[in-house]
């Protein structure tokens, strides 16, 4: 794991914390993905996809596929590696995606916090920073934050089907830094994909962190953490 570098300076500096929603908040319910394929004769249990996630995560996570597709493309892409990488045939995913796309349309997937969570933001909150959510999402992600009581903390939740834009493109964090009247150098962004959360961030001037909750994520440029709480911990010791 890369040690801490936000110089002391910076942290002096530090007001607010910008963070991604899917997979640095919340996580795919894989229960309920594994009783979906059940109903469709897939014997896979939520471990099994669980395990299979963060490899899936890294697969899409490179610039030939983040360069070439958009946010919901993505997703496609996602959960046909989930889907083949647990053994399900190919020609099969078409199908589990339809059927997973109509559930998520009705309930967000994306509905299982991640362990430790609301006590970290309630933590960072505790120190003076402001909170706010940056996520390329469908329109609905302050509702989800709200179904799963996370919303609380942050002052504004940004979804980029509202603003029209996503990340990477710096822009987004622009229309962020210049709603929430801050500078760059005030913010630090926290999120899981490095071609989206990392490399947008860092071209807005901003200082980035990678979920990384393996350590082995093989874009290792940036400060990396395994989770909020984690990065809560820093924070107290700089």
């Amino acid at each position: 794991m890369n040690p801490f570098s936000l110089a002391p300076a910076s942290r002096d500096r530090l007001r607010a914390i910008l963070l991604d929603a899917g997979n640095t908040l919340v996580q795919v319910s894989m229960a309920r993905v594994a009783t979906t394929l059940q109903e469709m004769n897939f014997s896979v249990t939520p471990e099994e996809l669980r395990k299979r996630e963060y490899e899936v995560r890294i697969q899409i996570d490179r610039p030939e596929i983040v360069l070439s597709t958009h946010d919901a493309s993505r997703w496609e892409i996602y959960v046909g590696l989930l889907l083949t990488g647990v053994g399900i045939p190919s020609t099969a995913c078409p199908e589990i995606f339809k059927r997973l796309q109509a559930e998520h349309r009705q309930r967000n997937l994306w509905e299982e916090p991640i362990p430790g969570t609301y006590e970290a933001l309630k933590t960072l909150q505790s120190m003076g920073l402001r909170l706010a959510v940056v996520s390329n999402a469908d329109g609905r992600v302050a509702q989800l934050l709200e179904s799963v009581d996370l919303a609380a903390p942050f002052e504004q939740i940004f979804d980029s089907e509202i603003l029209g834009i996503e990340k990477p493109d710096p822009g987004i964090f622009q229309s962020v830094l210049n709603t929430l009247r801050l500078r760059p150098e005030e913010v630090i962004h926290v999120g899981d994909l490095y071609h989206v959360d990392v490399l947008g961030a860092r071209a807005a001037g901003i200082h980035p962190f990678l979920v990384d909750p393996t350590g082995k994520h093989p874009f290792g440029d940036c400060d990396r953490v395994r989770d909020l709480q984690e990065l809560t911990d820093r924070l107290q010791e700089t």
